[in-house]
């Protein structure tokens, strides 16, 4: 009996003991054994993939930021790196970005039919190509569909209302709104119109909501969201971080999927300022403490349309992350798993639960 209290003593003992040398662990020692070099055309190796299947388990939304610049190529590519892993592995099937739902709503018709028509904004035409080949070769219940959960734009707004109109006539107090949309002239596409156009079918939804839920059906939830959005293409310099995350959190209570995707600007990312949309989704009752913000800091990066590329969300971190990261560095693509629960990685993680450091990207 003595025998086996001594030796349940030094059993807790000795775990104690190890989890104090560890956590007394390096920057550099844990660095050393945290990092996973990828490529956006191979995706994740199968060691990076076991351990990514551990340590996202517990999330519910996975947010990749778009460090940087919103211009740099490498975001036609990495979306699906991330979206062909996910589904693999939690069947994710819903995928949101920095865009209006009038957005998702053309694009989705895009994965849809294959009609590149409606790839209306050409800056990321491969990625889309590339989502479109991914989806037609799975079945068509895992295939993946596109949320925006940002303002609508003018360019889209017109064109997502025309796609949802059945081909019903429309409930007589209602007609006039409906004619609206039919004639308005997509030429004059511009802010000014388009929120002009919005708040008098916003009057009239809240005037005959039943009307509109009779005449649009199933799509009735999509034509209430492009009218309500609580943002317009006015606040493009404005604070959206509390629309998005309100956004998407309703997108949530409708789908309540295992695991989403969402890829936003750094600025909406970061977990250490509170007012961002990740930590506003991330503390809400329905997501505390289950958000993963992949950031993504930029070695010697620059576009044709802004320049070299700036880390200013990470700025306070980012001389270490020159001093101690970029060393291990020897690809152009490193994920660095900082979940563990280590005082050697702490104010890096309150950034984020990873990191990826990209070089030489244009």
């Amino acid at each position: 009996m003595k025998s086996s209290k001594r030796s349940f003593v030094l059993l807790f003992f000795s775990l104690f003991l190890f989890n104090a040398l560890k956590s007394q662990e390096t920057l550099e020692e844990y660095l050393n054994t945290h990092y996973y070099p990828f490529s956006l055309t191979n995706g994740f190796d199968v060691k990076t993939s076991v351990m990514l299947k551990q340590k996202l388990s517990p999330y519910k939304l996975v947010l990749q930021a778009e460090g940087g610049s919103h211009f740099l190529k490498l975001y036609e590519q990495l979306p699906m790196v991330w979206l062909s892993f996910l589904n693999n592995n939690f069947g994710t099937t819903r995928y949101f970005a920095e865009a209006g739902h009038s957005v998702s709503i053309v694009y989705n018709e895009y994965l849809r039919t294959g009609d590149a028509a409606y790839i209306v904004f050409p800056r990321r035409k491969p990625f889309w190509k590339n989502l479109y080949a991914f989806n037609q070769s799975i079945p068509e219940s895992k295939r993946i569909s596109y949320y925006g959960i940002d303002f609508e734009s003018s360019r889209t707004y017109l064109l997502a209302l025309r796609l949802i109109l059945p081909n019903i006539t429309a409930p007589a107090e209602i007609t006039t709104s409906i004619d609206l949309i039919k004639n308005a002239d997509p030429a004059l596409a511009d802010c000014d119109y388009i929120t002009g156009l919005n708040k008098t079918l916003k009057k009239a939804l809240d005037q005959n909501k039943k009307a509109f839920n009779d005449y649009f059906g199933n799509r009735y939830r999509d034509f209430e969201r492009i009218v309500t959005n609580g943002a317009s293409c006015n606040d493009i310099r404005n604070d959206r971080n509390p629309n998005m995350a309100a956004n998407f959190l309703s997108f949530d209570r409708e789908f309540n999927q295992q695991m989403y995707y969402g890829e936003l600007g750094a600025a909406h990312t970061i977990l250490t300022r509170r007012v961002t949309a990740a930590s506003i989704i991330n503390n809400s009752e329905q997501f505390k403490d289950k958000v993963c913000v992949v950031n993504l800091f930029c070695d010697n990066c620059s576009t044709a349309e802004e320049g070299k590329a700036t880390n200013w969300t990470l700025r306070d971190v980012e001389k270490d992350i020159a001093a101690y990261f970029l060393p291990l560095c020897k690809t152009d693509f490193t994920l660095f798993d900082l979940t563990d629960d280590n005082p050697a990685i702490k104010k890096f993680r309150a950034y984020g639960q990873f990191l990826i450091i990209v070089r030489n990207q244009n």
